[in-house]
């Protein structure tokens, strides 16, 4: 153990952060700070924030909260604590900001019906900014340097509560980091807030420890990496760029201990599910071959770095074994493909009890969703943004709409829990797809829906902000930050991390998608999966009940069989043709009966039809039915329907004879590709309760 030293630090993580999530760069820093001797402690601001709300019930706290930390709350939530900041230069604006909290409810009012007002909250902020400040800053009078993290919408607190630290006690050292500071949005922060003594920018793990041990031995540091100054004449510089950390396994294991006395502390989550983040590697490995047009993350570079599987292994087993964690939530942008081959079947074989969350690419098969599954990774957001491929192309996306839409079938057929969008306003693109995207969803309702469709918004380091001018578009502030921010344009557009376009994109061409979407959610979420398959020897029996669909149980035979179970993946019809040729000289397994039993025992749940599905974030376990329990009571008037073609059929013509099955929505085409939709009646029925990150 390091010699104590005598600096003490104090790492706050200020609100609208996930409350039931701690900040991982703030852990690797406590831990970093530990390993080097010097005490130091991490205020998760944002719980005691949460837990001061004006509402009674925890539910209800936190309910408002999450709503307070969403992009639509924005810049009205970071408003109050901005008003401690600049009080002279925003006074001017008070009238028309308090008519706009005002407002809130009956704008968003359509969104929520459980009568908490989030205009309520607002003007609580309002009220009591300067209070909450206070409270927060008084607890860090022990410390020497006091170091805010900062991403998306922490920018006010972050700033409010280091101008009044610094105001109340000159002589500390405040510091800022996080995502908000990346790039020229540092320097910008340090020369126009002087109270900040020093800003980080980039991957600072090592060197955060590395600038207090200098601290504290008075001796130089403008050449630590990712530090941004004042020199001796005042101005702002900034040392060499941060170089993306090349070693992740010279990172301690995170430090989670403070964390979880704040939630004892509170009691806001009291259900035991505790969820804590870890990161398996850094950088985006697709990211760095083609960049997703939209995408903003990995300010510092896409190269792809992962620790290595031993080093990953033993941070989950050590993970585990401290916190007793049953929740895992991966701070990766993507997960590696190297991980298929070692740490997937690690970790089934291992059966730590644990649920992990990833980011993947959409583009994997039946095969790697139920090795994932069965290596405990049971809930994932596979950046899915559409189900066009045109418009995927102009995301740059690497993947087709009906790869898409095959992977939320295996997914529902392993019980993994998805999260994702659809993403509209793309330069270029056709607003005729959404209408075919719209004409298609009904035959899609057994499967887990989509969380939103909203526009693209124009990020920092994006494609579209680093090169606009391929794009036929030129970018200027989002008008939001001009209310916390009241500075000329060109300041405010080295501060801000969202922009617009100068021709806003006319998106009324989506209001029919979201009201698909919105039918979509509460079909699902009331009568979950309705379209399934079985086999017997001689045939696949679909049973469809599907909204918009008449009652009807398929019997498919002959030749037909075998081009359904080939469709399993998506293929062409000269892909379909390749396969049949293997077939005819091997036999080979269908790809459509991968292990689900497996997977199902490992989680203690069980298959069957129609369950019904806790929606997303909720901690409760859905609840496994029957087909009785999912069908009226009154007898149901079934078709029986029997889809049969021969060889000579199919070869005369393949497109005409699929056409029967693509009617009947048993088949998706897409640009000459074609894929099932049925998933299989023994599915795993029973999703991991994974706990809401709000």
């Amino acid at each position: 153990m390091a010699t104590t030293k005598k600096a003490k630090v104090a790492l706050v993580y200020p609100p609208f952060g996930p409350p039931n999530l701690p900040s991982l760069g703030l852990a690797i820093l406590s831990a970093g700070l530990k390993e080097r001797g010097f005490h130091c402690d991490t205020y998760y601001w944002n719980y005691r924030f949460l837990h001061n709300l004006p509402v009674e019930e925890n539910l209800a706290k936190r309910e408002l909260y999450g709503r307070l930390g969403l992009g639509w709350a924005f810049p009205w939530n970071e408003y109050p604590f901005m008003r401690c900041v600049l009080p002279e230069e925003l006074s001017a604006r008070e009238d028309e900001v308090a008519h706009i909290f005002a407002a809130i409810d009956e704008q968003y009012g359509r969104c929520f019906n459980d009568g908490i007002s989030t205009s309520k909250g607002l003007e609580y902020l309002w009220e009591h900014a300067e209070e909450i400040v206070a409270a927060m800053g008084d607890d860090l009078e022990p410390y020497d340097v006091v170091g805010i993290g900062s991403t998306f919408y922490q920018n006010g607190p972050a700033l409010a509560l280091a101008s009044y630290v610094k105001n109340r006690w000159p002589e500390k050292t405040v510091t800022l980091g996080g995502a908000n500071c990346d790039d020229e949005m540092g320097a910008t922060l340090l020369e126009k807030f002087p109270f900040l003594d020093f800003v980080f920018s980039g991957e600072v793990d090592h060197s955060f420890p590395e600038f207090i041990e200098r601290l504290e031995a008075d001796t130089a540091y403008d050449d630590v990496t990712g530090l941004c100054y004042h020199d001796e004449a005042g101005v702002v510089r900034q040392s060499d760029s941060q170089i993306p950390l090349q070693d992740l396994d010279s990172l301690p294991f995170p430090d989670f201990d403070d964390y979880l006395e704040e939630r004892k502390r509170y009691e806001l989550y009291d259900d035991g599910h505790l969820m804590l983040p870890l990161e398996s590697s850094r950088g985006c490995w697709w990211g760095a071959k083609q960049h997703c047009t939209f995408c903003g993350l990995n300010a510092n570079g896409m190269a792809y770095r992962q620790k290595s599987q031993d080093r990953f292994k033993a941070e989950v087993e050590a993970t585990v074994e401290r916190y007793g964690t049953q929740f895992l939530f991966m701070a990766d942008n993507i997960l590696s493909l190297k991980y298929f081959s070692d740490f997937i079947k690690w970790s089934a074989e291992r059966d730590l009890g644990i649920d992990f969350f990833f980011e993947i690419k959409s583009n994997v098969n039946r095969e790697q969703v139920a090795a994932m599954a069965a290596a405990g990774i049971t809930y994932v957001q596979p950046g899915i943004e559409s189900f066009s491929t045109s418009i995927l192309k102009l995301m740059r996306k690497g993947v087709t709409g009906i790869r898409n839409i095959a992977f939320l079938k295996y997914a529902e057929d392993y019980g993994m829990k998805v999260t994702y969008g659809f993403l509209a306003g793309f330069p270029g693109e056709d607003p005729a797809e959404y209408e075919r995207m719209s004409a298609n969803l009904h035959k899609l309702v057994h499967l887990i829906p989509p969380g939103h469709v909203m526009p693209i918004e124009f990020h920092r380091f994006s494609p579209y902000h680093r090169n606009p001018d391929e794009f036929g578009i030129k970018l200027r502030p989002d008008p939001r930050y001009f209310h916390i921010y009241p500075f000329p344009e060109e300041e405010v557009a080295r501060l801000c991390y969202v922009f617009e376009p100068d021709v806003p994109a006319d998106t009324k061409h989506l209001d029919q998608l979201e009201q698909k979407v919105i039918e979509w959610q509460q079909t699902y979420y009331t009568t979950g999966c309705t379209l399934t398959w079985s086999s017997t020897k001689d045939a696949i029996h679909v049973r469809d009940r599907r909204k918009g669909f008449s009652p009807a149980a398929y019997r498919i035979t002959g030749h037909a069989r075998m081009i359904y179970e080939i469709l399993d993946e998506p293929r062409t019809l000269k892909g379909v043709a390749s396969q049949l040729s293997r077939r005819s000289t091997s036999r080979l397994p269908l790809a459509s009966t991968a292990p689900i039993a497996t997977v199902s025992a490992r989680r203690g749940g069980r298959a069957g039809f129609g369950e019904a599905v806790s929606h997303p974030g909720s901690a409760a376990e859905p609840v496994a039915t029957t087909a009785a329990d999912t069908e009226p009571a009154a007898e149901m008037e079934i078709a029986h329907r029997h889809l049969h073609f021969s060889e000579e059929d199919y070869n005369s013509d393949p497109a005409a004879a699929l056409a029967p099955l693509v009617e009947a929505g048993l088949i998706y085409e897409e640009d000459g590709y074609y894929v099932t939709l049925p998933v299989h009646e023994e599915r795993v029925s029973k999703r991991s309760a994974w706990p809401r990150q709000l």
